[in-house]
């Protein structure tokens, strides 16, 4: 059993305290919610707003109180209520937008923060708020509000930030980087600044600039820190004179996949490398042969000269856009991949086409970037082409399920990466959503067709249709965000297109 709290102090009736002030009743609820006794801070609180229902402190404070408790729908109730007896409060409105929002009602914060900025039209915060609600449906209503926030208060950081991710967004990181710039000029260790800046530089292309700021990701005062329980410094890039570089895993499967392109350079540097990598990518990263020994997520090794996070390297290297090591640079054995093809014997020259429509359900721009597995079945009818499914995890339950139309369920077989290798070259074309699976085959020199959504992340750049990651991908973007029919059409036409010129070929 937990510890029951101890009684609450005597103290004076809160309606005297309430007949001479306020403030004092404030103060001894704060003493009380300091030392978490918070039934005797409402106690003390409740008389007082009784007596003052539309003091707007004493209420807020209240709901401070129920929040401290984890009760989102008392704290709603009780705002709810006030804002009945006093419309008028845009704070309430304002902070009854955030609850809902709290509490996963985006449906009923946006009313409540519409009537935030009516009542408080030059509000900062309000604006803000109504446009964090709006983004995710409405992102130019939101830029229009972020906008007005930052004219409101031009030292307004939230404002800063959230119109700089508008215009990365809608594709103009030149206009972010402007406004992150003096983001950072006035706040130069504002580390959220900093990676919205890096990352906006990227996006441009400004490579040499993004790669020295997105060491920041880590914090540290963007600083690359030693991994912990490790003493070996950081690479910085001077020669190595064949000493060891511990490089350590870093974010997702796509990430490993992009930026192992540079492990070479290590050696060429006079390096001996080390990796730490998953255990599915193990395999398919030693063909390059310069790994001199593999370590496991959650390993620390001992005995090495050097460490780098992998997608420090690049800033390491000073690599910039015009000397991104070239595709391909990964490998698929040949054995394995004449052992696939015959899976695909029965695909009778038709051209056989894989297809990827999700990544990890757990990935924090899965809602964003997955498309639809029935969205694909637009490609289902075209004349010369066979379709086969190499989506992997949860989703490929969905794609092995009984379709209206023909698709080739080949999860069973997909194994580690090495053997998706080899699949994906006994394959004629990959379309795939922006997940591991792209990276894979442009690694490998494979055709692949890559659906963006919109946003997308910062590698994919701006505009263009191809990449400079992936000489053998082609990008398809949405138009109008969460919408896949057009990039699909564009696909459906372009298939059809590649097997009238097949055919024209052969004959």
């Amino acid at each position: 059993m937990s510890a029951r709290l101890p009684p609450a102090p005597a103290i004076d009736p809160p309606s005297a305290a309430c007949d001479g002030s306020a403030d004092a009743v404030l103060a001894q609820a704060a003493r009380l919610a300091r030392e978490r006794r918070f039934d005797a801070a409402v106690a003390v609180l409740q008389p007082c707003l009784r007596r003052h229902p539309d003091h707007w402190p004493l209420a807020s404070a209240l709901v401070d109180l129920h929040e401290a408790q984890g009760a989102i729908g008392k704290a709603i109730e009780q705002v709810t209520a006030y804002v009945a007896d006093t419309p008028s409060a845009a704070e309430a409105w304002y902070r009854l937008a955030g609850l809902w929002s709290r509490g996963g009602r985006r449906d009923a914060a946006i009313p409540a923060a519409q009537r935030a900025v009516a009542l408080r039209p030059d509000w900062p915060a309000a604006l803000n708020r109504l446009g964090g609600l709006l983004e995710p449906d409405d992102p130019a209503q939101a830029e229009t509000l972020f906008a007005r926030a930052l004219a409101a208060d031009p030292h307004s950081r939230p404002a800063r930030l959230n119109l700089a991710r508008c215009l990365r967004d809608r594709g103009d990181p030149s206009a972010a980087i402007a406004l992150l710039q003096e983001t950072v000029d006035r706040a130069p260790d504002d580390a959220q600044a900093r990676i919205a800046l890096a990352e906006a530089q990227l996006q441009a292309g400004r490579f040499a600039e993004g790669w020295a700021g997105y060491a920041w990701r880590f914090g540290e005062g963007g600083r690359v820190p030693r991994h912990p329980g490790t003493e070996a410094p950081v690479w910085d890039g001077e020669p190595l004179d064949g000493r060891i570089v511990m490089v350590w895993l870093e974010q997702g499967l796509g990430d490993q996949l992009q930026c192992c392109r540079w492990l070479p350079d290590i050696a060429a540097a006079g390096g001996r490398i080390w990796l730490q990598t998953p255990r599915t990518l193990r395999p398919l990263l030693e063909t390059p042969g310069v790994v001199e020994r593999f370590f496991d997520e959650g390993e620390t090794p001992r005995g090495f000269d050097l460490q780098i996070p992998l997608m420090s390297l690049p800033h390491a290297l000073r690599r910039t856009r015009r000397d991104i090591p070239p595709a391909p640079y990964l490998t698929a054995s040949p054995e394995r991949s004449a052992a696939c093809a015959s899976l695909l014997a029965a695909a009778d020259g038709r051209l056989r086409v894989g297809l990827v429509h999700a990544s990890r359900p757990d990935h924090p721009a899965a809602a964003r970037r997955d498309c639809p597995l029935a969205a694909f079945e637009a490609l289902s009818d075209i004349p010369g082409v066979a379709l086969y499914s190499l989506q992997f995890g949860e989703a490929a339950a969905a794609a092995a399920r009984a379709q209206s139309w023909p698709l080739v369920d080949l999860s069973p077989v997909l194994g580690d990466f090495a053997q998706t290798a080899a699949i994906v070259r006994a394959l004629d074309l990959v379309v795939t959503v922006d997940t591991a699976m792209a990276h894979l085959c442009g690694a490998l020199g494979h055709p692949v067709w890559t659906l963006l959504s919109t946003p997308c992340d910062w590698r994919w750049g701006v505009g263009r249709d191809d990449t400079p990651w992936y000489p053998s991908m082609r990008l398809y973007r949405q138009s109008i965000r969460g919408d896949w029919g057009a990039p699909l059409a564009a696909v459906r036409h372009d298939l059809a297109r590649s097997v009238a010129e097949r055919l024209a070929a052969g004959a």
